[in-house]
């Protein structure tokens, strides 16, 4: 039933189909970035060529026959609403079958996962909440059958067996780390919780088995073929010579130096201490804490990812439960399960990352439903049926708790009409268009959140994508577009082609290109990189020789979030800023004059210094001479107005966009005019 609600909701978003959703060459369009990486990786384009979720994929591909996108635009309807199925099992387990449904559908369906595994959301969401999720369960499961009463069975299974779960769950583990490489900080702390909590809690016999039990949980996941090998030694030893175990445990020196060998190995074997310093650095760097060096001036583009961005409390409650009093409900419920069902302590780290992300991003509250699930699930059950006896009032209660989630999860989604899609159709459509057109090798020109979607449709590379970003790719682009030089344009293209070093990445059937200038960022003091990008218009274009067709793109997407890359486009290595031009953009068509060049802003009459106009016939450029610096852009057609300063209005981003090609014939050659959606460039050599 949870599977099935939870489905139920990511088809929610199909009662705007025809607003929502798009098609290119009759395949579906993706709603999220990085869906596009792996599709890339799928087609063997990108350096995600080999990553499991690419193979995953391109398995699917080739077992059905079904285009990539179409695939990665169901399976999150399909794969998300797995995350109930390991808690139904433990409902079935504690026998509180009445709380499965509230359980597995708060995992599974709280808006922080839900809104992020809908409908072409194709991401490693989908494995990076499934997996935890399944681990603690199991783990929940093993460690109560080695607490002491009252609060688990100490069940006298032969150590052989007590051992074998382990490595089962460490080859869970194993899978987990390779479709989630970044899942390593979770795993460790919810072993360090399970190790802590078996400590407190086991027989003095049973802490042995523990330890012992998670170090091959440690050596399956990652200490390769030797760390397995070592794990289910561990294991047969306990089929085949048990009673070394049990000597081991009556004699105190013999264990520690057991213990000390065994914890030896898993430093050996494992690299845990990689997981450690890897947790650190990915905390330090999604929460800003991060010690910067030389790089203090350069801009954080991190900053500039959506999903990394702080959030307040509201949103946090909003994105777990639902809601206050549904998450405050939920904490009571959970905490009434710790006192009857201590090893449900496991699920912890995934509630306190959920609340982390107030600072880490909004992605971590997927985390925390299924904790509150567990307490509105299964401990208002068990408050309700054990300690008050009201068995069938706990199964009204779940149904009302249920509705009232329901309520507040699809009231969103049914008003929520905003294209589902990564850039503009007509971007996609332009970027599919390229796709045969190019040599292969080239490389285009397109903003880093767009990187992934010109790879797939394209085929081509990018100089920048999602996975890089990183002051080395997003500032150079940015000064292409934030220039009013197209000289200067060519320049620093040209610079990269001829300084990129080709490599080919393993199953990849086209070429990557190495950062011309990571060296300069890493190397050299800020204003030494500002000197060298300033002065990069001064050095001589290559010889002439073959080199990978540069291509630049431009779109309406682009001047969207025109203020971001801009700020990135200015920015000042001596003094650590950018500068932040006035930017305004209206989703109607403001009253305008245009003989007397002036436009209507907050029923108050503003002269225009120039005008770029865009109706059905066509695209018109007036210039009106005024003194209040104030230029824009409207377009009668999409209904929107810009306004902005004169350093925006004339720089390549805009200029190039929608003014006159023939201005800028020395330096490129426009394959591709779509204007006022979508121009592309090829760079003249």
């Amino acid at each position: 039933m949870a599977v099935f609600v939870c489905a139920a909701l990511r088809l929610v978003d199909l009662i705007h189909a025809p607003e929502k959703f798009f098609l290119v060459d009759g395949h579906r369009v993706l709603a999220t970035h990085d869906a596009y990486a792996w599709l890339a990786g799928a087609d063997r384009v990108n350096y995600k060529s080999c990553s499991p979720v690419a193979g995953f994929l391109r398995f699917l591909h080739t077992a059905t026959g079904f285009n990539l996108a179409d695939i990665a635009f169901w399976l999150p309807m399909i794969m998300a609403p797995l995350v109930a199925v390991p808690l139904a099992w433990l409902g079935a387990r504690w026998r509180l079958p009445e709380g499965t449904v509230a359980a597995g559908v708060l995992a599974g369906a709280a808006p922080g996962f839900l809104w992020r595994t809908r409908l072409g959301y194709f991401d490693t969401d989908l494995f990076a909440l499934f997996f935890p999720v399944l681990i603690c369960v199991l783990l929940c499961c093993w460690l109560e059958g080695r607490m002491r009463p009252p609060w688990g069975s100490d069940r006298r299974l032969t150590h052989g067996w007590t051992l074998l779960w382990p490595l089962g769950m460490g080859l869970i583990s194993k899978l987990y780390l390779l479709l989630y490489p970044q899942g390593s900080a979770i795993l460790l702390a919810i072993l360090a919780t399970a190790g802590i909590l078996g400590l407190l809690t086991a027989s003095r016999g049973g802490r042995l088995l523990v330890i012992l039990g998670l170090a091959i949980v440690v050596l399956a996941a990652s200490g390769g073929w030797i760390g397995l090998a070592s794990g289910a030694g561990l294991c047969l030893v306990g089929f085949l010579k048990p009673r070394y175990y049990d000597w081991l445990a009556s004699h105190p020196l013999f264990l520690v130096l057991a213990l000390l060998v065994t914890g030896a190995a898993v430093f050996t074997f494992s690299g845990v201490e990689s997981w450690v310093s890897g947790a650190l650095r990915k905390v330090a760097r999604y929460g800003g804490w991060a010690a910067r060096g030389p790089d203090v001036l350069h801009p954080a583009v991190l900053d500039t990812v959506v999903e990394a961005k702080d959030i307040d409390l509201r949103s946090v409650f909003h994105a777990i439960s639902g809601g206050w009093l549904l998450f405050g409900l939920g904490v009571c419920g959970y905490a009434a399960l710790l006192w009857r069902r201590p090893a449900a302590w496991v699920f912890l780290p995934l509630l306190l990352l959920g609340l982390a992300s107030l600072r880490l991003g909004e992605r971590f509250t997927m985390y925390g439903g299924v904790v509150i699930g567990l307490g509105l699930g299964f401990g208002l059950t068990q408050i309700l049926r054990r300690w008050l006896g009201w068995r069938r009032v706990g199964f009204v209660c779940q149904v009302l708790l249920l509705a009232v989630f329901l309520v507040v999860t699809a009231v969103p989604l049914l008003g929520n009409k905003a294209p589902m899609t990564t850039a503009a159709p007509e971007t996609i459509e332009a970027l599919n268009d390229m796709r045969g057109k190019i040599t292969p090798g080239a490389q285009f020109w397109i903003w880093w959140d767009y990187g992934y979607t010109a790879q797939y449709y394209a085929r081509a590379g990018t100089f920048s994508d999602g996975g890089h970003v990183r002051a080395e790719y997003a500032v150079p682009l940015a000064r292409i577009y934030a220039s009013d030089s197209p000289a200067y344009a060519v320049h620093l293209m040209a610079y990269a082609a001829q300084k990129a070093r080709p490599y080919r990445v393993r199953c990849a059937e086209l070429p990557s290109y190495r950062n011309s200038f990571a060296w300069i960022f890493r190397k050299k003091a800020p204003s030494e990189v500002q000197s060298f990008l300033d002065g990069i218009a001064d050095l001589p274009l290559p010889e002439k020789k073959p080199l990978p067709e540069q291509y630049l793109v431009l779109s309406w997407d682009h001047v969207k979030i025109a203020p971001a890359i801009l700020r990135l486009g200015t920015w000042d290595f001596s003094a650590g800023e950018g500068e932040q031009a006035p930017f305004e953009l209206h989703q109607e068509v403001l009253e305008f004059n245009k003989v007397a060049g002036t436009v209507t802003v907050r029923n108050q009459a503003v002269w225009l210094s120039g005008l770029t106009l865009v109706t059905e016939n066509g695209i018109e450029q007036l210039d009106y001479g005024a003194t209040s610096g104030v230029f824009a852009v409207i377009d009668t057609q999409k209904g929107i107005t810009v306004l902005m300063q004169e350093r925006a209005y004339r720089s390549n981003l805009v200029q190039l966009l929608l003014g006159d090609p023939a201005d800028f014939e020395l330096y490129f050659e426009l394959v591709l005019n779509r204007a006022p959606d979508v121009r592309v460039y090829k760079l003249k050599l």
